[in-house]
């Protein structure tokens, strides 16, 4: 079995290899001249060369809608004997290229007519380049192997076209196919290398780059006030702030300022300071206490506003508030609590998918204990029946700054709305309720997760029938087949234009428009004359143009080879195979694909009898499914061999399956023949993931401290049995066999585990002692997941009688750290490669 991680797949058929080179200066190029429309509809199909390219210097990743420089090396190796005048042209700006406003250029110069001073298959890329026609610009011959041309692209859009992740490219190849009519007088004017046919240019629109496209960084700013509600005149008031970085995985932030418009520059006030480095999905939290003054009845709402660049220098900015009110002294402060609520991820692509949903609920109250009475989601209703860990805090009482997390998992949209659509969102409410001796208490908090469009695609196969006939040729007959690709849409293909035959429509059995549900395939079958001379062959392509159901266009290129052999020869017996899944794309970990394989007969005379059907990675397909050996084929478009096989397919998010058949026939003249295709299935990720909580008890001790409960919590709140690989300890290290804590333990989806040590926290007052957790698992697909969370005690000093010294504020606030409460979005899924 064959997995691939964010496979590449430019037009032209080739991949990129990650490797580097050291590399000279960098030659001139030219800009400013893109190659006219040609005007005969036809898209550069020629496949002269095999194209592939390495970038040997710009960044690894970029912000979307940025523009960057990349210096590649472009290796082309040709498929034909000899051709000429060799060009590349790729569109500057994400532009259009045939056409276009504005393209890079460079050719293959200088050129030397001396072959020990040939140097074109040099990886860096410099050049000199084979003379075989006489002209001032650079030639290959298809026994040089690989030729490399270094190029500077000094304006690269950062953008994925084609849905895989990675910065795409719209490059062109173009050349001469004739040495001593095309003259190429100035390999550095690109007007030279404008092509005028189809036959004499290779188009790549989407060519992946493997540069991470990231969309813009994210932050999000939570700003609590504790307490919330002061008697007059006023007191102090510590403020907790917390900066997430919601941004990808692939962007860490810096954080640069942390100003409140009340209290001015935070950096230096309490234990708040910049600049703080955050990690992706991780957050820096920090205090500082103020006194709020006034008199009954006015309050104080003052904003907190975070600036952070990622490490492209893109700038981001939020803030949050938090407010403090004054009542009269003779009135009692109330009872108060304070709901926050995150979804986790907070897109998820159409038609929807599952969420976690995470809720943390404060009492944020100076001196009450409050009750919670109700949790109520206004969609998914009531959350202590929600989950598994939701249910074990319905009626808890919790103290001043004591909270409780819980998380529940539910379909967005839910079951029985209808499916989504790119652009809807989903907003749901939970409201807490509570009570003290002192009153009721409620909050309330939302979430929205919006719906993504999952990039549609098309894959189309062409095959001719009979591959080769005699000299000077006659009739072929053309296999079409087009698949429904897209993960959610459907597709309308509107177009189906064969370069050579023209529309198809009405073309054979072919017709268009035809709509396609995802993985729903359509073929036709249409002929065409080719007549020419012994050792002629031809390249045609079909253009598949068509619309999903969001509007955005598809379009996928299919190709085909017919050639004309010695007018005495037989015909050379030929297979033509093709294999397709059924569905393309399953979400994590996967399940059942049918895959089905169509064998025909491609020769021009005589019948084939299949012998052998071999799959990788499935193995002797013969009694698998409907599968079996034996069929016998005669020479027509129409006499199909079809079974087909169902199996199970499982992965980690982001993997590929790449399936291949191979046919095996007896041909009745005696040839054994083989052919192969195969069929991709793509995991698409699923929100597996894993909650932890840590809790200390006590969390308050007088100096000089003592021992402390240390419990650690892990939530299973995925689909997947998790097993837990690793338990590290900030300050008390590896975990594993420290009190009852364990490496190992196993946990079924929605369960959890717990385990406590037990240690020493000793210091002066007064002193915050801050431990944090961080928990490695492993999914049963391979995935590899972290979540991390904080515990915090507080050693104050005494007043002499054994209690604590009284100060203004009550100091279970400093139990309170918002980086727990951040946790949500510090979920983080990494994943092996294997």
């Amino acid at each position: 079995m064959k997995y691939v991680l964010r496979v590449a797949a430019p037009s032209v058929g080739a991949a990129f290899l990650v490797m580097f080179h050291a590399v000279a200066p960098t030659p001139a190029f030219a800009q400013g001249s893109c190659p006219p429309d040609f005007g005969n509809g036809r898209l550069c199909t020629a496949k002269d060369f095999e194209v592939t390219g390495v970038v040997v210097s710009g960044p690894s990743e970029c912000t979307a809608g940025e523009t960057i420089a990349v210096e590649l090396v472009v290796g082309l190796t040709a498929t034909s004997n000899e051709r000429y005048d060799i060009g590349l042209f790729v569109a500057d700006n994400g532009g259009e290229l045939i056409g276009g406003a504005q393209c890079s250029f460079t050719s293959l110069s200088p050129q030397t007519t001396v072959d020990g001073l040939f140097a074109g298959t040099n990886p860096a890329g410099l050049g000199p380049y084979r003379n075989l026609d006489g002209d001032a610009c650079g030639d290959v011959a298809s026994s040089d192997g690989e030729n490399y041309r270094r190029f500077s692209l000094p304006s690269v859009l950062c953008e994925d076209r084609d849905g895989d992740g990675d910065v795409d490219i719209n490059g062109l190849v173009v050349w001469s196919q004739n040495a001593s009519q095309d003259v190429c007088p100035d390999p550095g004017n690109a007007a030279n290398f404008f092509p005028n046919q189809s036959s004499k240019c290779q188009l790549a629109p989407d060519y992946s780059l493997p540069i991470v496209v990231e969309p813009p960084p994210t932050i999000e700013v939570a700003k609590r006030a504790f307490p919330e509600t002061l008697q007059e005149p006023g007191g102090d008031v510590a403020f907790f702030v917390s900066v997430a970085n919601t941004s990808v995985d692939t962007d860490p932030l810096q954080l640069t300022s942390l100003v409140d418009d009340v209290h001015g520059d935070l950096n230096g006030q309490g234990n708040c300071s910049v600049p703080q480095s955050i990690r992706p999905g991780t957050s820096y939290a920090c205090r500082f206490v103020a006194t709020v003054s006034g008199s009954a009845g006015e309050s104080e709402t003052d904003v907190v506003t975070a600036v952070a660049i990622d490490n492209e220098g893109e700038s981001v900015t939020a803030n949050d508030t938090a407010t403090v009110i004054i009542i009269a002294s003779t009135v009692p402060t109330p009872p108060s609590i304070e709901v926050i609520k995150f979804a986790y991820p907070s897109k998820v692509p159409e038609p929807g998918g599952t969420v976690v949903y995470a809720v943390e609920v404060i009492n944020t109250s100076d001196t009450e204990s409050v009750t919670i009475n109700s949790l109520v989601d206004d969609v998914y209703g009531d959350v202590f029946s929600l989950g598994v860990s939701c249910p074990t805090f319905s009626g808890a009482t919790l103290a001043p700054s004591e909270r409780f997390i819980c998380a529940f998992r539910e379909s967005v949209p839910p079951a029985a709305s209808a499916p989504g659509q790119p652009g809807d969102t989903v907003t749901d409410v939970i409201t807490a309720t509570g009570s003290s001796s002192g009153g009721a208490a409620s909050d309330f908090d939302d979430a929205t997760v919006e719906i993504i469009d999952a990039p549609s695609s098309l894959r189309s196969i062409k095959q001719a029938f009979p591959q080769t006939r005699p000299a000077p040729g006659g009739t072929f007959a053309f296999l079409l087949a087009v698949q429904n690709t897209s993960p959610a849409d459907t597709v309308t293909l509107n177009s189906l234009v064969d370069d050579v035959y023209g529309d198809l429509n009405g073309l054979g059995t072919c017709v268009s428009p035809q709509t396609l549900a995802p993985s729903e395939i359509y073929s036709c079958v249409f002929s065409g004359d080719f007549f020419g001379v012994n050792g002629e062959f031809q390249v045609d392509s079909i253009l598949v143009e068509g619309v999903d159901d969001d509007g955005s266009p598809v379009r996928s290129i299919a190709r085909a080879q017919v050639e004309l052999t010695d007018s005495v020869a037989p015909g050379v017996p030929a297979l033509s195979v093709v294999k397709t899944a059924d569905p393309t794309s399953l979400s994590e970990p996967g399940g059942d694909v049918t895959f089905t394989v169509d064998v025909r007969n491609a020769s021009s005379a005589g019948d084939i009898t299949i012998t052998a059907l071999q799959d990788s990675p499935y193995g002797d397909l013969d009694g698998l499914g409907s599968c079996a050996v034996g069929a016998v084929l005669t020479p027509d478009p129409a006499d199909v061999y079809s079974c087909s096989f169902t199996i199970a397919v499982t992965g980690a998010g982001g993997d590929e399956l790449v399936d291949i058949v191979t046919a095996t026939g007896l041909h009745s003249g005696g040839d054994t023949v083989t052919a192969d295709n195969d069929a991709t299935v793509t995991i698409l990720p699923d929100a597996s993931e894993v909650l932890v909580t840590k809790s200390a008890t006590p969390q308050t001790l007088e100096a000089p401290g003592g021992p402390v409960d240390f419990t650690v919590t892990i939530l299973n709140a995925g689909t997947e049995t998790l097993e837990v690989t690793a338990l590290t300890d900030s300050v008390y290290g590896n975990l594993d066999g420290r009190g009852d804590c364990a490496e190992g333990a196993i946990m079924p989806t929605g369960t959890s585990y717990s385990c406590m040590f037990t240690e020493d926290v000793i210091g002066d007052a007064p002193t915050l002692h801050l431990d944090t957790v961080t928990v490695e698992v492993r999914s049963t697909t391979g995935a590899i997941l972290y979540d991390s969370a904080r515990a915090t005690v507080l050693i104050f000093g005494s007043n002499g009688a054994g209690g604590p010294v009284s100060i203004p504020v009550s100091p279970h606030w400093l139990l309170v750290m918002l980086v727990g409460l951040l946790f949500l979005i510090a979920i983080r899924r990494t994943r092996d490669t294997r």
